[in-house]
C-alpha cells in the first residue's frame, strides 16, 4: 500500500461560511489531528486549492452570475489557516471547478509517487469532496474519506453524498481507524499524557477505553492542563449497548407505572445526596461557577419531581370508545444527545420522562463533562433502575451517526446548535427516526419606559453574562426604548461591573471562563467582525489580562445600527450581547422577530395592553413578562419556534408526545344477553 492524503479546499473563505457543519473550529481541530499524525508517518500530502485570478474572469459561471468573490489569488481568504498550511516540501495544486483531478498535474504527481490509495479530506462533502472521490474511483484508486475531517454547508446533500459514496466509491472512516489502516498497526492517541476515562457505561459497567481512540479534555480555567483523555465508543460498543437496552426494555415496559414513578423519586433523592460532588465536577470540567452548578443540580431535581407530579394523578385507563380504544405505548429504545453546558439538568430532563414512559435509553453526552456524566450515570444505578436500561456512550459526530443508523433506535432527543441539529434531524429523517430538537436561542428583552430600571438592570446583566453567557436562554439582545436608553445603559453597565469575574471554584464568581480556547478565539473574531460592520463597543470586548492562562472573555456589550449585522442574526453563545434603541413597542417586536431563532423573549412593561400585543406577536416558544429570558419552570413545556426547535417541546405535556406513540386497539364488543 502506498497512500497519499489529499486536502481539498481548506481555505479561509470557505471556512468562514456560518452554515458549515461541523463548525469551522471543530473541523480545523479534527483535521489538524489527522494531518499531524499523517505527517508523523512520513506520508505524502497534497493540497488542492480553488484559486481565482484578481480580475475574476476565471470564476465559475454561477459565481459570476451571483457576483460571488472568494479565494482570490493573493488574499488571506485564499489561504488555509496556519495550522493546516502546507510544509515547504508539500505541493499545492490549483483548480477552478470541483474535482481535484481537473488539474492533470495531480495525476502525474500521484503516478510519480506510485500512490495506489487516496485519503481525502476537506471541503465540501456535497460538492468538491464528492467530485474528487468519484474521479479517484474512476481512475482505479482505493479511496478512503476521513469523515471527521470533512464538512458541508448543505447538511442534507452532505448526508446524501456520504451514503451515495459509501455504497459505491469510498470507505468513510474516523481518523484513528483510518491512520491505523494506513500504518498497518493499531494506533492509540494520548495514553502517555494522562488518565484515560472509560468510553461509556453499559449494563452498569464502565467500558474499558485503553484500546480506543481518545479525546483530550482541557481545563477551561488553565487551558494548557490536560485533565484526562476520554475514550471514544466504537461501533462494537454501540452494538453491545443497544442489545443490553433491548433486553432491559422488554421487562421495564411491563413494570407498573407506579413503580417507575417511585424510581424517579428515588433518583431525585440520590441526586440531592450527590449534589455536592456533581457541582464540583461541573466547576472543574466546564468552568461553571460553583454556585451556578449547585443551582443546576436543584433544577435537575425539579425536573424529575415535575415528571412525577404530572403523572402521579394521571388516569391510567386508556381512551375508550365502545370496542375501540387508544393508548400511549413506549417507543422502545430512544437516543438522547446532550450538550456540555448543562450536563446534569438537560440529561435528567430527557432521561427521566423517557424512563417513566417505559423506554430504554442510549445516551450520547458531550465530551467536555465526562466525570460529571459518569457520576450522573452512577446516580441512575443507585436509584435502582435495572442495569442496561440506560447506557452511556462517549463520542463526537460519528457517535451520533452510529446511534441514528441503528434500526433499534426509534426516536432521538437532541439539544445543541442549530447547524448540528438540522444535520441530525436530516439524518433521522433519512433513516425514518422521529426527532425532537432544542436548537438554541438568540433571545431578546424589550425594555419599555414605564418600568423600574434598577432592578431590571441587575437581573438583565445576570441573564446575559452569568456563566459567561453559555445558556440557551441567556439574553443576547437588548431592545431599549429611546426615552430610557441612556439611563438603562448606565444601570446595566453598573450591574455588569459589579459581577465577579473569577475562578469557577470561588463562591463569589458569577462569570467564569468560556468552554475552550476555540470558543474564546471565536468570540474575539465575532466582536471584531461586528465592529467592522458598524457596531460600537460599549463595554468589554477582549480577554481580561489577569486571566490569560484560561479561557475567560470579558462581558461585552455592543451597540448595533441595525439587525443586519451578523452579531445580531447569529447566536454567540458567550458573554456578548447587543444593544438596539427602539422608538416604540411595534418596532421592538419587529426587531425581536427579525432573526431566524425563536426560543425565549422578555417584555418589561407595566401596560397590560403591551402585554397582550407581546403575547400575540412575539414569535418565540417561551414568553416572559417582566422577567428575564433566562430560566424556565420544570413543569411547563419548553421549546423554541422557527429555527430554535424541531418537534414537540420538552417537559410537561411535550414529554408524552416525545417518548410514547399512539396505538389504536379494536376489540369485539361484549353484548349482554
Amino acid at each position: 500500500m502506498k497512500p497519499a492524503l489529499l486536502l481539498i479546499d481548506i481555505q479561509n473563505d470557505f471556512l468562514q461560511r456560518p452554515e458549515m457543519s461541523p463548525a469551522a473550529p471543530v473541523f480545523v481541530r479534527q483535521t489538524r489531528n489527522l494531518l499531524e499524525q499523517w505527517r508523523a508517518l512520513g506520508l505524502p500530502v497534497l493540497h488542492i486549492h480553488t484559486i481565482v485570478r484578481p480580475d475574476g474572469e476565471d470564476r465559475m459561471p454561477h459565481w459570476r452570475d451571483q457576483d460571488i468573490w472568494a479565494c482570490v489569488e493573493g488574499t488571506s481568504g485564499s489561504r488555509p489557516p496556519l495550522e493546516l498550511g502546507p510544509l515547504p516540501e508539500e505541493k499545492i495544486f490549483r483548480k477552478q471547478f470541483y474535482s481535484a483531478f481537473e488539474n492533470e498535474e495531480i495525476s502525474r504527481c500521484l503516478k510519480d509517487l506510485a500512490v495506489d490509495h487516496l485519503v481525502i479530506a476537506g471541503l465540501y462533502l456535497h460538492s468538491c469532496i464528492r467530485s474528487t472521490v468519484l474521479d479517484a474511483y474512476a481512475r482505479g484508486y482505493k479511496v478512503w474519506v476521513a469523515e471527521e475531517a470533512t464538512a458541508s454547508i448543505d447538511s442534507l446533500h452532505g448526508i446524501i453524498s456520504r451514503d451515495f459514496l459509501a455504497e459505491r466509491a469510498a470507505c468513510f472512516l474516523p481518523n484513528l481507524e483510518l491512520l491505523s489502516k494506513v500504518a498497518g498497526r493499531e494506533l492509540i492517541r494520548g495514553q502517555a499524557q494522562g488518565e484515560i476515562l472509560p468510553a461509556g457505561v453499559c449494563g452498569g459497567k464502565w467500558i474499558d477505553g485503553k484500546s480506543h481512540e481518545t479525546w483530550a479534555q482541557h481545563d477551561p480555567a488553565e487551558w494548557e492542563k490536560v485533565i484526562a483523555h476520554v475514550a471514544l465508543a466504537t461501533p462494537e460498543d454501540f452494538h453491545v449497548a443497544i442489545e443490553l437496552a433491548r433486553q432491559a426494555q422488554v421487562q421495564w415496559a411491563r413494570t407498573p407505572s407506579s413503580c417507575r414513578l417511585q424510581m424517579l423519586k428515588s433518583w431525585s433523592s440520590v441526586l440531592a445526596t450527590h449534589g455536592g460532588e456533581l457541582a464540583e465536577a461541573m466547576a472543574k470540567e466546564l468552568g461553571k461557577p460553583i454556585t451556578l452548578a449547585r443551582e443546576e443540580i436543584q433544577f435537575a431535581i425539579g425536573l424529575l419531581r415535575a415528571t412525577v407530579e404530572q403523572n402521579e394523578n394521571q388516569a391510567s385507563q386508556p381512551n375508550r370508545s365502545g370496542g375501540i380504544w387508544g393508548r400511549h405505548c413506549p417507543r422502545g429504545i430512544v437516543g438522547v444527545v446532550t450538550p456540555w453546558n448543562n450536563p446534569v439538568a438537560i440529561p435528567a430532563g430527557k432521561i427521566g420522562p423517557a424512563l417513566f414512559h417505559g423506554n430504554a435509553v442510549i445516551w450520547k453526552p458531550a465530551l467536555q463533562a465526562p466525570r460529571t456524566t459518569l457520576l450522573l450515570s452512577q446516580t441512575i444505578s443507585e436509584a435502582g433502575f435495572p442495569n442496561g436500561l440506560v447506557n452511556v456512550l462517549f463520542g463526537g459526530p460519528t457517535a451520533v451517526r452510529n446511534l441514528i443508523v441503528r434500526q433499534e433506535i426509534s426516536f432521538l432527543s437532541f439539544t445543541g446548535s442549530i447547524s448540528a441539529g438540522r444535520e441530525v434531524a436530516t439524518l433521522c429523517g433519512s433513516h425514518g427516526k422521529t426527532f425532537q430538537g432544542e436548537l438554541g436561542g438568540n433571545n431578546a428583552a424589550i425594555i419599555m419606559p414605564d418600568v423600574d430600571l434598577s432592578g431590571i438592570a441587575r437581573e438583565s446583566a445576570f441573564s446575559a453574562f452569568a456563566y459567561a453567557g453559555q445558556r440557551c436562554t441567556a439574553t443576547r439582545r437588548f431592545l431599549v426604548h429611546v426615552d430610557r436608553a441612556r439611563e438603562f445603559q448606565d444601570a446595566l453597565l453598573a450591574s455588569v461591573q459589579s459581577m465577579c469575574l473569577g475562578h469557577p471554584m470561588d463562591e463569589q464568581t458569577i462569570i467564569g471562563p468560556v468552554i475552550s480556547r476555540e470558543k474564546q478565539k471565536s468570540l474575539e473574531l465575532v466582536v471584531q467582525e461586528g465592529l467592522a460592520q458598524g457596531a460600537q463597543l460599549i463595554y468589554g470586548g477582549k480577554i481580561p489580562a489577569r486571566w490569560t492562562s484560561g479561557c475567560w472573555f470579558e462581558p461585552t456589550l455592543l451597540a448595533v445600527p441595525s439587525a443586519n449585522l451578523t452579531i445580531v442574526r447569529e447566536e454567540t453563545f458567550g458573554p456578548v450581547a447587543v444593544w438596539q434603541v427602539i422608538k416604540n413597542l411595534k418596532e421592538g417586536l419587529q426587531q425581536l422577530n427579525s432573526v431566524s431563532q425563536g426560543l425565549t423573549a422578555s417584555l418589561y412593561s407595566g401596560d397590560p395592553g403591551a402585554w397582550n400585543l407581546f403575547r400575540e406577536e412575539a414569535e418565540c416558544g417561551v414568553l416572559k413578562l417582566n422577567q428575564p429570558t433566562m430560566g424556565v419552570d420544570p413543569g411547563v413545556p419548553f421549546g423554541g419556534w422557527k429555527a430554535s426547535g424541531i418537534g414537540p417541546p420538552e417537559h410537561g405535556p411535550g414529554d408524552v408526545e416525545s417518548y410514547t406513540r399512539w396505538q389504536a386497539v379494536y376489540t369485539p364488543l361484549t353484548r349482554s344477553i
